[in-house]
This record gives C-alpha cells, structure tokens and sequence, in this order.
C-alpha cells in the first residue's frame, strides 16, 4: 500500500530515498504550485535538525523528534498559529517557532531554525 508522506510547512518531514519509490505508485498527474514546501525544500528536516542542535543526534533520537513535529501538525495551538500565518513577518515567525517548539527537543532552537528558513543562503 502506498503511503503518501506526512509534510510540514516546508515539505516532507522525511526524506525517502528515490530506490524505496514503489513502480506501482501513479504518476504525477497534477502539481499545485505554492512558494515553498511544494516545489522545493532548503534542506531536508533531519539535516537543519542536527546542524542547529549543540549535541549529536542520531537516527533513533531524530525519529523522535520527527515524531514530535509530526504530532504538532495536529496541535490546536500549532493549527491556530498556522491559520495567519502569512499576513504578516509576526505571525509567520509566530507559527513557524510555535510548530518548531511542538517538539520538546526543538523548543530551545525555535529561533534558530526559523533564522535557517529565512537565511539568504536558504
């Protein structure tokens, strides 16, 4: 059975190696285009995760905060920050930094994430 991949703001929350692609899955009939998280993504989750952390994470530690940030998609306050989010630089930061912080091990470097999503080099 196919399953299709839980996604973040700005994408995927995982990143499937193209050799697990099934030869059953359809083809892309249709494609919405949006800013960010749609057409591209700066890096994947995992990659940004460990380079803002000050301890290395390894792969099961990682699932878990993945798990964490999946959960927060579905968090009323993380829903509630996202429903505004691009009215203005606030409320974007705002809903951004909430979602990051969903997840415990995340809360701390919020802000350094968001400041990896708004870098010039990103």
């Amino acid at each position: 059975m196919h399953r299709i991949p839980v996604c973040g703001p700005e994408g995927p929350l995982r990143v499937r190696p193209d050799a697990s692609r099934s030869a059953a899955e359809p083809p892309v009939r249709a494609v919405l285009f949006d800013f960010s998280g749609t057409l591209f993504q700066i890096r994947p989750y995992a990659d940004r995760i460990r380079d803002v952390l000050p301890q290395p994470v390894d792969d099961a530690a990682m699932e878990r905060i993945l798990n964490g940030l999946e959960a927060g998609l579905a968090d009323p306050v993380v829903v509630a920050a996202q429903r505004a989010r691009d009215v203005s630089p606030e409320a974007h930061r705002h809903a951004f930094t909430t979602w990051y912080a969903s997840a415990p091990e995340l809360a701390r470097v919020a802000d350094d994430l968001y400041a990896q999503l708004r870098s010039p080099a990103n």
